[in-house]
């Protein structure tokens, strides 16, 4: 899962992907990518359109001035809260937060033989996908739960592990992990627990989720995204308003 914001309504960004693929997996991508045409929601990066040359692949997205959540995670190691909650809720206008991942990297990475490294967002499964068993939406709710957890400790929630092998086995046999109870509130360590549980039909869904008592407890602090990115100097979000 990939989380991006903004801060206002800005043009459109180019994304080039220079690859050399089977045509099988370019006609996957492609169904992928019209799929994501499709698709207008609020809450996911609109994909105006996309393009297939000479072994390059050119995806029109929205710009989003504010960057992805990895980039403002390395400015600010960790996000208190309030934040967390206002983020959580999908806000929108400025500030906004959005989905910006439409697959296209899984399906290369699935492609191209890279299964045995860390790179993209393979530590971010859920157990049920690593055991290779039925899985959904609910298996998303993992993921954000991982994410989440990760803002707000500034680690990954996993310690670090030899191999990747070694850590996906300790994803499917091991307690999943949790906030600090010492640290956060007990709001938000619940709120990590509905999203980290082991067995799917445990995890609450999105639904549901939206009613936890963890992204209300903030709303009187009237919570404003747009000025926390700005005034905590994510390099890009300067760059665009100069």
């Amino acid at each position: 899962m990939t989380l991006s914001w903004r801060f206002a309504h800005v043009d459109a960004t180019i994304q080039v992907i220079e690859l050399n693929i089977q045509d099988s997996v370019r006609k996957q991508i492609a169904q992928e990518l019209r799929i994501s045409l499709s698709t207008q929601c609020p809450c996911v990066v609109v994909c105006y359109q996309c393009f297939y040359y000479n072994g390059v692949i050119s995806i029109v997205l929205e710009y989003m001035d504010g960057g992805s959540l990895a980039d403002f995670l390395n400015s600010v190691r960790t996000v208190p809260e309030p934040y967390l909650a206002a983020i959580c809720k999908q806000v929108s206008v400025e500030g906004e937060v959005k989905i910006s991942d439409f697959g296209v990297s899984a399906i290369i990475a699935s492609s191209s033989g890279q299964r045995d490294t860390f790179t993209g967002t393979y530590n971010y499964m859920s157990p049920e996908r690593i055991a290779s068993k039925r899985h959904g939406y609910i298996s998303d709710i993992w993921s954000f739960g991982l994410v989440m957890l990760e803002c707000a400790t500034g680690k990954f929630p996993y310690p670090r592990c030899d191999s990747f092998y070694e850590l996906l086995d300790m994803i499917v046999e091991q307690a999943p992990p949790c906030a600090p109870p010492e640290q956060f509130s007990e709001e938000f360590c619940s709120f990590i627990s509905e999203c980290l549980q082991k067995k799917p039909k445990d995890r609450k869904t999105a639904r549901l989720l939206l009613k936890h008592p963890f992204l209300s407890m903030y709303d009187d602090l009237q919570v404003d995204l747009a000025s926390y990115f700005t005034v905590s100097g994510l390099p890009l979000s300067q760059f665009s308003k100069e």
